[in-house]
């Protein structure tokens, strides 16, 4: 058998000369993300409404030196107590818009996710992952997160999920301290819980190291391994204290816990949220990228050799779970699972030669080993018999055995180009170039290089122009729920709602739903609140009834449509010709 744990004479040799200026991968998934975000599909990060509430927040805080604690957005709620639970995302969000505009938020998102993968493809190395594989894996774990890249905070719950599942796993391997795991998780939890509702998972993540360690303190049969448990018990209790306390450093203290508890409660309300829905599985590369990790992390726990992470397994498996209840628990589904699946394909060689943590005290570490098996590493029973045993092996098992030297070989060989790359140069230097770029286009009048921003044909454009120039009476219009935020955000008017279901309430959420469903009542509703005016999608049977019941079309663009009540005594039914409509110029009347 090969051994697991001790270098061989197969580690990669440093290239003769020192470092190179060759690029590293990870440098390569870090640009090919700005680009893709950039400049091949500049409005991808702006496909969610709710972006604009967030802008607006961080703006309001900016201009007004204070976190808001009534609403604004809504001429609905405004005034009510409203808790602003992403303050610290949406401040960063609204210092990249006033710098840069949404070019310069569009590269600090794109800077986030395009870190965050250089940092996953790392882990994925230094687990002893092929260099091929590692790429794959990469590639994956990047097409079955992007369902949820959206320019908000959540981006900083990515890397919230990824810190806590890193330095749990660390810490279990006895490659950090109590302490460094302790000050760095109650840090994060600050910044977390201060930036988006998210940290639960960290949480989460804590409890399942924690029920391991335990266990295993309680039920060991090994006096040694339950003496380490405990210690690691404690420290994790410790950890998670810390945390609970951190977790209370937020503007709204203990509301802020309040507040989220009785949203989650409200089941009927998150089940309408498209992204909290399961993913649908139709095809859509997305999916087939979701499905093929998960074939690999089924694969993986088959045919793996090596001593396994028990916490690092189950957290793994508990976030496929999240993966398969709600598309927006994909990307942390990719962020836990994937340094885990990269390990159960790991070649322990491989490994220690991407090591920058020095983890040879083998006493701190609580691994179990499940199985003897070397198979996936290559190092085959076959590699300690003699010539002449080898050379009476069937044909198959013969190339079988030559395709996984080669195999091997081939990532030897690329392993030490990598150990000499250049540090993450290219990645500084595409930074500081598409920084060059905004602040180019910034600088001279004329057609700009840059154009990331909200799709003029999926948002309205100018028919806001339109109910500005026009005075249509703010308090008399209602709107789509998830352009609320964008439309307070591109033209200051107030809206009839947004998509911040904590602030309306299930009820209400619900109401607003079946309203836009044409369910009974549903002019009763338009009637109780004076409702005059509408802009909605063009393509929407809202729309298309209200068109039936002879509302006027005042003006349209790709994406919206504005309509005007008829007046008194001037009301079409259902099916009859509508009423006479006015030039999109005209004034309403």
């Amino acid at each position: 058998m090969g051994s697991t744990d001790s270098p061989t004479s197969k580690d990669p040799a440093p290239v003769a000369g020192g470092r190179t200026f060759l690029p590293n991968p990870g440098d390569l998934f870090f640009v090919l993300i700005l680009v893709l975000l950039l400049v091949q599909r500049p409005y991808y990060l702006f496909g969610d409404g709710g972006t604009g509430w967030h802008l607006s927040t961080g703006h309001y805080i900016l201009d007004h030196h204070k976190i808001p604690t009534t609403d604004f957005i809504s001429y609905l709620t405004e005034g009510k107590p409203w808790l602003a639970l992403y303050w610290f995302g949406d401040l960063l969000m609204a210092i990249a818009d006033r710098v840069a505009g949404l070019n310069g938020l569009a590269l600090l998102c794109a800077v986030g996710i395009g870190l965050l993968f250089l940092l996953l493809y790392r882990r994925v190395r230094q687990s002893g992952c092929h260099f091929i594989l590692a790429c794959g894996l990469t590639a994956l774990g990047a097409i079955a997160s992007c369902v949820h890249w959206f320019a908000r905070p959540h981006i900083l719950s990515f890397f919230g999920t990824y810190l806590f599942a890193v330095s749990l796993e660390d810490f279990y391997r006895g490659k950090i301290s109590a302490k460094k795991l302790i000050l760095t998780l109650a840090v994060v939890t600050v910044v977390w819980t201060n930036s988006h509702p998210g940290f639960a998972a960290g949480f989460a993540l804590c409890a399942i190291y924690l029920a391991v360690t335990g266990f295993t303190w309680l039920f060991d049969k090994k006096a040694e391994r339950r003496s380490l448990a405990k210690k690691k018990t404690v420290a994790i209790v410790a950890t998670i204290a810390a945390c609970i306390a951190a977790a209370f450093v937020h503007p709204n203290g203990i509301e802020l816990h309040r507040a989220l508890g009785k949203y989650l409660g409200e089941k009927k309300m998150v089940e309408m949220v498209k992204e909290y829905q399961s993913p649908k599985f139709h095809g859509d590369v997305e999916m087939v990228a979701l499905e093929l990790l998960f074939f690999l992390l089924a694969l993986g726990m088959v045919v793996h050799k090596k001593r396994l992470s028990v916490p690092q397994a189950l957290a793994s498996f508990a976030f496929a779970h999240l993966a398969l209840s709600g598309v927006r628990y994909m990307p942390l589904f990719v962020i836990v699972a994937l340094p885990f699946i990269a390990e159960l394909f790991a070649k322990p060689a491989r490994k220690l030669a991407f090591a920058t943590v020095d983890n040879t005290a083998a006493q701190e570490s609580l691994l179990v080993d499940f199985r003897e098996s070397d198979i996936v590493s290559g190092e085959t029973e076959q590699e300690t018999e003699d010539a002449g045993t080898a050379s009476i092996q069937p044909a198959p098992i013969k190339v079988m055995d030559a395709v996984v030297r080669k195999w091997n070989a081939l990532g030897d060989n690329l392993d030490a180009v990598e150990k000499n790359s250049s540090s993450y140069a290219m990645s500084y230097a595409a930074v500081l170039l598409f920084v060059a770029i905004i602040a180019y286009d910034q600088a001279l009048p004329g057609p700009k290089m840059l154009n990331a921003g909200f799709n003029p044909a999926g948002f309205p454009t100018t028919t806001l122009d339109y109910i500005k120039k026009n005075n249509l009476p703010i308090k008399k219009g209602f709107n789509e729920a998830n352009w609320g935020g964008y439309i307070f955000y591109k033209s200051g008017i107030q809206v009839f709602i947004d998509d911040r279901g904590i602030l309306y309430g299930e009820d209400f959420y619900l109401l607003y739903a079946s309203v836009i469903n044409l369910a009974p009542g549903w002019q009763q509703f338009l009637d109780k609140y004076g409702i005059e005016w509408v802009i909605f999608p063009k393509d929407n049977i809202f729309c298309d009834q209200l068109k039936m019941d002879g509302w006027k079309v005042l003006n349209e663009d790709p994406a919206a449509v504005v309509l005007q009540r008829p007046a008194a005594g001037n009301v079409a039914g259902p099916g009859s010709a509508p009423a006479v409509k006015s030039e999109p110029s005209d004034p309403p009347g």
